[in-house]
C-alpha cells in the first residue's frame, strides 16, 4: 500500500478484503510518500529486503485468473478497491505467473480499470515496496481527437485517437466521411485500443480528399 497524502496515517484496525470471505486486520502507521508490504507472516523475512513490510497471520490468498481486492478505514470507510482478472495483463506468458499486475497511474481511475493495469516490467517480476515498474501519469484531454489515420487497404482505413475512449458507449460513436458517408464497419483495436478501423462500402479514389468527422465519443478519463 502506498501513502500519496501529506500526513501521517494510523493504520490501526485497517482491513484488507479478499473477495467476500477473507479479511485481514492492519496495525501499524504509515508515512506520507511511504510504500508498506503488507504479505503473510511467514513470509515477512523474504519482504524485508525491499522495505517496510506488515506481517498478516490471516493474509488472505489472492486467485490469479480473477478477484477482487478491498482496503477501508478502521471506520468502515472505502479506502481503495481494485477487482482484477488476468486479461490485464496482456500478457500470454505472464499471465501464467510469476508476475505481478501494477498500476499505471496511481491517481487516475479510468472508466475501464483494463487500461490502467498491466503487467510489471521489471526482470524480478514486480517492485513491492517501490514505485512500480510500469508508473506514469496519463495526461487526459478534455476531448478527444483524431491524432492519425493510416490505410490498410482501399476501402479500410486506421484512425488513432490521442486518448482511450469510453468503450462502454460503442453504441453511440459516430463516424461520418466526405464523399463516403458513414462507415459500413467499425472494428477497436483490442491490441491498442486507442485505435479503430473503418471500413467503407465505397472505395477510395486516389488524389482525392477525405474529412472524417466524429460524434458521440467520450474521453475515458473523464
Amino acid at each position: 500500500i502506498y501513502n500519496s497524502g501529506k500526513d501521517t496515517v494510523d493504520l490501526k484496525d485497517f482491513t484488507l478484503s479478499v473477495g467476500n470471505s477473507s479479511r485481514a486486520k492492519i496495525s501499524s502507521k504509515i508515512l506520507p510518500n511511504q510504500y508498506i508490504i503488507l504479505c503473510n507472516v511467514v513470509d515477512t523475512l523474504q519482504y524485508q529486503i525491499f522495505g517496510k513490510v506488515i506481517g498478516i497471520s490471516s493474509f488472505p490468498s489472492l486467485t490469479n485468473s480473477v478477484g477482487s481486492v478491498i482496503l477501508k478505514s478502521h471506520t468502515g470507510k472505502l479506502l481503495d478497491s481494485v477487482t482484477y482478472t488476468d486479461q490485464w495483463y496482456k500478457d500470454v506468458v505472464k499471465k501464467l505467473g510469476g508476475w505481478t499486475l501494477e498500476k499505471i497511474d496511481l491517481n487516475q481511475n479510468l472508466c475501464n480499470p483494463f487500461y490502467n493495469w498491466a503487467a510489471s516490467k521489471n526482470v524480478k517480476g514486480g517492485t513491492p515496496g517501490n514505485l512500480n515498474s510500469i508508473s506514469k501519469t496519463y495526461l487526459t484531454a478534455n476531448d478527444l481527437i483524431i491524432e492519425n489515420i493510416s490505410i490498410l487497404n482501399d476501402s479500410t482505413v486506421k484512425v488513432f485517437l490521442n486518448f482511450y475512449p469510453d468503450t462502454s458507449r460503442l453504441a453511440q460513436f459516430k463516424f461520418t466521411t466526405s464523399l463516403l458517408g458513414d462507415p459500413k464497419r467499425i472494428v477497436f483495436d483490442k491490441n491498442n485500443l486507442q485505435s479503430f478501423s473503418l471500413t467503407y462500402t465505397q472505395l477510395f479514389k486516389e488524389a482525392t480528399n477525405y474529412q472524417i468527422s466524429t460524434s458521440g465519443i467520450a474521453n475515458c478519463g473523464g
